[in-house]
């Protein structure tokens, strides 16, 4: 049911992808899904503004590894670990995203700013067996905003 509900969200709140030749970039906020029971791999509708700066808002977490492990934006709780541990997933662009350098946090809640690449932001999971996967990352990326709220928890 929660599943549908974000699949919904993200339909409702999606930009249409651009018509081929039109400059269309991402100018109102979208929410992607990534991870987990959602795609491995998720991008922007539209292309990116390189004169805009983006709040890019990472929340969730899911289950793989039969249920045994947990992960979030830029940390995991592995089988027998005392806590929450370095990631380098998700991938921004095929590279760790920035939430992979800050502290794990109990609201897994992540933010950050970056300037418009001039293409679509990729946000890549490379988690292969998601059959057992339960749960998932939601991506809201804001060209509106640009600012991030305190961190908390």
């Amino acid at each position: 049911m929660l599943t549908t509900r974000l699949t919904a969200l993200a339909a409702a709140l999606a930009f249409a992808a651009p018509a081929p030749g039109e400059a269309a970039t991402v100018a109102r906020p979208e929410v992607l899904l990534v991870g987990g029971m959602f795609a491995a791999r998720a991008q922007t509708a539209a292309r990116t503004d390189p004169a805009v700066t983006y709040a890019i808002t990472v929340t969730g977490t899911f289950t793989y590894n039969d249920k045994l492990s947990q992960q979030d934006c830029g940390h995991y709780d592995p089988p027998g670990a005392l806590g929450w541990q370095g990631s380098s997933w998700p991938l921004l662009d095929g590279v760790p995203s920035p939430c992979t350098r800050e502290v794990a946090r109990a609201s897994h809640t992540y933010c950050w700013t970056q300037r418009g690449t001039g293409d679509r932001l990729v946000f890549d999971m490379p988690d292969t067996a998601t059959g057992d996967d339960v749960g998932g990352l939601v991506v809201v990326v804001d060209p509106l905003t640009a600012t991030c709220a305190p961190a908390v928890g």
